[in-house]
């Protein structure tokens, strides 16, 4: 019983455990499923702990694995507003989407899991977007591996390399330098795609080789444990000695510069008992005789450690893929050796090149973009080039020698800093990348425009614009979460705006010119915070506040050109401008119009005949002038008013009928034009006699005079 308690409180220990920590994890998702070809992981099913935090442990094959991730939601948030956090890791396939009421769903592919650190999913909820969900993830992967092995007779000095066979070499960790087990140097490397293991024996004799490949990410062993290195199937080589003594220089790299042929340096050598003292050797490149001359070895003094001590003079360069050096005694080989003689790493030319564009040395770069940077020079296979910073870096191996080297970098969208330092080995090279906000001309729909009907995009306006209300005001506002999106950068955008106002005989009444309008993008630009805002100028622009003629000032049918587009200095692609024209149009006009109505035929109430033509009369209308919709000032050939008139006025004759009216009358005007100073309307209408009370209808010609 006391063992079986022993057994059982762990269990029910580590249970309490797990569920506190899924329970904190889960707050907001009862959930969080990761569906990939390979199965399903969730979290309550897939979760471990790393460094005491929950993850989510998911299995992937491929280094750019395409998942569904599918949130399950607690019901206490059902309406809550979930929107995810866009990193580096992964690429949003299929937006976060509401399947039904408690399930989230969206679709991403990760970006190479293996060399990936801290994945994670970054969620906000709610509408206010200040509370955040982390859901950290952790991508396991199985491994095998195994090596071609032809032969397995080694040759001390010799180096032997074999590939080895893997279903994912982005798992693994190279070691480019090498490593001694005591009687085997050995070091991975990688070429081209393939993973290389280098072995340099340095003793002979039976040797046992074991190697535990390390990984990027691990893998579960058959108990259910995370294991970061893969051990190799044990390794039995049989060292044999060289046909040539091989003898070790304690130095693998001689730096030979041009001005410094002539110059000597001591070294250290194996001893052999043929090796004399106090004699030159002549060090060739060939075994036969007449091998160029690559260097001279003096032996100078016999060391208490087994070495010898030696003056080594250098004349030419060697590389270790070139082969072996042969030490000579005369034309006559003597022993073996193998160490690089190399120029000094030196950078003569760092260029970049954009996706189809051509190689450039301006090494100014953008955030979020990818480039190739191309670095020219002298021993760079060599050299340690990194750049400060970044860590999305991938080597080309086919185009690179020990001139020249290529590199992809992945700027992050993320990035600080102004300037990204060329380091070798940590040190700078004295070349650097400029990093450079983006400038680029951003189409005008995050430009508002209100003149009196509403914000609106500038480019919504196509045509000109006929209102027909006082404008009290044109205002101009700035949408700047509009300019940047994800992915889509254009930088802050330099306006310029002018305006002009004519009034409706087309003569200039004000005009002005707003320059160095700068907008800078916000919301949720990834790169608001690193823009210079010293001159961002987002606030709304009143037109009112720079015109001395204010809108709501003008008459009818004067007009506001309006043109506001980037300042094309400022940018080297194509810029957008707009222009807007709203014109202060009218339905009608009230006014009082004179004219002379003759011949007029009238109707009196209470008569049956119809009076004899009038002779010339005066009226005097107050009358409504109407317009054609979306014409400027272009009247229509009617007009209704009321007034006074004075019958037959201009008849003086005793017979004349003379009389004062109050009438209303509509008019017909044949000559409909604006310019027209002779008219000949027709009047209908109605009036009242004030002579005798009487109602009365009337029509007639009449004749209009315009000054």
């Amino acid at each position: 019983m006391y063992k079986l308690l022993k057994l059982i409180i762990p269990v029910i220990f580590l249970m309490l455990i797990t569920e506190k920590l899924f329970s904190q994890s889960t707050d907001v998702f009862t959930d969080v499923e990761i569906r990939t070809n390979n199965g399903i992981f969730s979290l309550k099913n897939d979760m471990v702990l790393i460094r005491e935090e929950p993850h989510l442990s998911f299995y992937y094959e491929d280094e750019n694995e395409i998942a569904e991730v599918y949130l399950k939601l607690n019901p206490q948030i059902a309406d809550s507003v979930i929107s995810i956090e866009t990193t580096a890791d992964f690429e949003l396939l299929d937006s976060l989407r509401k399947e039904d009421e408690l399930v989230y769903r969206m679709k991403v592919s990760f970006k190479r899991l293996s060399e990936s650190s801290f994945s994670r999913f970054s969620f906000l909820i709610g509408a206010s977007k200040k509370e955040r969900q982390i859901v950290r993830l952790f991508p396991y992967a199985e491994i095998s591996a195994s090596l071609n092995l032809q032969e397995r007779d080694l040759y001390v000095g010799e180096e032997k390399t074999y590939e080895l066979y893997t279903d994912l070499p982005e798992n693994i960790k190279l070691q480019p330098s090498w490593e001694s087990d005591g009687n085997i140097k050995y070091r991975l490397t990688r070429r081209s795609n393939q993973i290389m293991l280098h072995l340099l024996p340095e003793k002979t004799g039976n040797h046992t080789f074991q190697y535990n490949i390390k990984l990027n990410r691990p893998y579960f062993d058959s108990n259910g444990k995370l294991r970061y290195e893969y051990p190799l199937d044990t390794l039995q080589f049989e060292i044999k000695e060289s046909r040539l003594a091989f003898l070790n220089i304690d130095q693998e790299e001689i730096i030979l510069e041009t001005n410094q042929r002539l110059k000597s340096q001591e070294i250290q050598i194996d001893l052999h008992r043929n090796l004399k003292l106090h004699k030159t050797y002549r060090i060739e490149e060939k075994e036969q005789p007449g091998g160029a001359l690559i260097a001279e070895l003096f032996t100078q003094d016999q060391l208490s450690n087994g070495r010898m001590l030696c003056v080594l003079r250098v004349y030419d360069y060697h590389r270790l893929s070139d082969g072996y050096l042969y030490i000579k005694d005369g034309d006559e080989a003597r022993f073996l050796t193998n160490f690089s003689i190399r120029h000094n790493t030196k950078i003569s030319k760092v260029s970049i090149q954009r996706n189809g564009g051509e190689w450039t040395e301006n090494l100014s770069v953008y955030p979020g973009e990818i480039i190739d940077v191309k670095v020219e020079g002298d021993a760079l296979d060599r050299a340690g080039l990194r750049f400060e910073g970044l860590f999305r870096i991938r080597t080309d191996s086919t185009a690179g020698n020990e001139n020249r080297q290529v590199f992809t970098l992945n700027i992050p969208l993320s990035i600080y800093k102004k300037k990204i330092e060329m380091l070798n080995y940590g040190e700078p090279t004295g070349h650097q990348l400029t990093v450079q906000e983006y400038q680029r001309p951003k189409e005008l729909n995050f430009v508002n425009i209100d003149y009196g009907a509403g914000k609106m995009p500038v480019t919504d306006i196509t045509t000109t614009i006929f209102y027909d209300k006082p404008v009290k005001d044109i205002v101009f506002s700035f949408d700047d979460t509009s300019i940047d999106s994800l992915g889509d950068l254009y930088g802050k955008q330099y306006l310029f705006m002018e305006v002009q106002v004519v009034n409706n005989k087309r003569q200039l009444i004000d005009m002005k010119e707003v320059e160095n309008i700068t907008i800078c993008p916000g919301g949720n630009s990834l790169r608001k915070n690193y823009y210079d805002k010293k001159d961002c100028q987002n606030a709304n622009i009143n037109l009112n506040n720079i015109l001395r003629t204010k809108t709501h000032e003008l008459g009818e049918w004067s007009r506001i050109e309006i043109t506001i587009g980037h300042v094309s200095n400022k940018y080297h692609e194509r810029v957008y401008q707009q222009k807007i024209e709203i014109i202060l149009s009218r339905k009608s006009t009230f006014d009082i119009d004179i004219s002379f109505p003759a011949g007029l035929l009238t109707v009196t109430q209470g008569e049956d005949n119809i009076s004899s033509l009038g002779g010339i009369s005066l009226a005097a209308i107050a009358q409504f002038t109407f317009y054609k919709t979306e014409m400027i000032e272009k009247a229509k050939p009617y007009r209704a008013g009321i007034g006074i008139l004075a019958f037959d006025a201009f008849n003086f004759s005793e017979s004349a009928t003379r009389y004062l009216a109050l009438v209303a009358l509509g008019s017909v005007y044949p000559i409909n034009r604006s310019n027209s100073k002779l008219n000949f309307p027709l009047h209908i209408g109605g009036g009242y006699r004030v002579d005798n009370g009487k109602w009365f209808f009337l029509v007639g010609p009449g004749i209009r005079i315009s000054f």
